[in-house]
């Protein structure tokens, strides 16, 4: 997922994670605001990602 973002993203991601370590919030609170922005939609695709990946780059060599 992370290969995924924008370096736009990335960088406002590291900013995010930044500023609530600067207000003391532990890793646990992060990844609970964090799954606010999580997409469902993604969770879903991620069962089997890696094996048709692999399909789709080696299928045809």
């Amino acid at each position: 997922m992370i290969d995924e973002l924008t370096e736009q993203q990335m960088i406002q991601l590291i900013s995010f994670i930044n500023s609530h370590k600067k207000k003391g919030k532990t890793a646990a609170s992060m990844k609970g605001v964090l799954s606010d922005y999580a997409n469902a939609d993604f969770f879903r695709q991620e069962d089997g990602a890696w094996e048709r990946a692999v399909k789709q780059k080696y299928d045809n060599t």
